[in-house]
């Protein structure tokens, strides 16, 4: 049992409600096999996914075993031992694969300098992650623009991107108005004359996910990791900090908040 049959389309995750919602890619239905990735047939309006034969592992209901499960309309209707398919049914034969919730990858290298001779994207989807962030220390407030590119080409899970800290930090736009900016709230003009003339840069910019800070790339001052966390905060953005030695992560873990 190696291998996963996880939601990275069929997006088998609680919603934000809490409840037993799952969010799916209305037009398809796929899975990875041997890094491909391969269509589905269509589903019938009105009727229903089954996941049949998987091995289910449901870390909040302490589940670790053979089940089925059934989705209709964006919900888990049902998980038991043997759910018998009606006409209409689309039935996704999991035989010797585990069923899981979507992995979330919070440092995923999606095809950088240091993946050459993989595929680390379908790898990770064949390894059950359904959403990864993009960690680049060194990316710039063009990132979100440059992955844009690379969703345009299709890709088969959610992905999102921090910016390197010491980019975020290395324009004339000051805290408040950078937390303006990761708001979408930042004037155009004042963003063309203190960020830069590049307005699809300005306009994409907001849609970050986070600032990483690298010390293997540069070591911030204190004023500046204060900087990072005050606009994370304010903005509403994940802090991510790759330290490499337990002195520089205890000083993180006092300058944090």
């Amino acid at each position: 049992m190696g291998q996963f049959l996880t939601g990275f389309l069929l997006q088998l995750y609680p919603g934000d409600d809490n409840s037993n919602n799952v969010g799916m890619m209305k037009d398809s239905l796929a899975s990875v096999s041997g890094m491909r990735l391969n269509d589905s047939a269509k589903l019938s309006e009105g009727k229903r996914i089954i996941l049949k034969g998987g091995f289910l592992v449901d870390p909040k209901n302490n589940i670790e075993e053979g089940k089925d499960i059934a989705i209709k309309d964006d919900v888990i209707i049902e998980v038991a031992g043997d759910i018998k398919p009606e006409k209409g049914d689309l039935v996704i034969d999991c035989s010797d694969l585990i069923v899981s919730p979507g992995i979330v990858d919070m440092h995923l290298h999606m095809g950088d300098l240091f993946e050459v001779s993989t595929n680390p994207i379908y790898g990770a989807v064949a390894d059950g992650v359904t959403m990864g962030l993009s960690p680049g220390a060194g990316n710039t407030f063009m990132a979100p623009a440059l992955l844009g590119a690379e969703i345009d080409r299709g890709l088969p899970l959610n992905i999102g991107v921090y910016q390197g800290a010491a980019n975020a930090l290395s324009t004339m736009l000051t805290v408040d108005e950078l937390v303006m900016l990761y708001r979408g709230e930042l004037d155009a003009e004042v963003a063309g004359k203190k960020m830069t003339r590049n307005g699809i840069t300005n306009t994409t910019a907001p849609l970050i996910m986070g600032i990483k800070d690298h010390m293997g790339h540069f070591i911030m001052s204190d004023e500046n990791i204060e900087k990072i966390f005050e606009i994370t905060t304010r903005a509403d953005l994940l802090y991510m900090t790759h330290t490499q030695d337990p002195e520089h992560t205890l000083r993180l873990v006092e300058l944090s908040k």
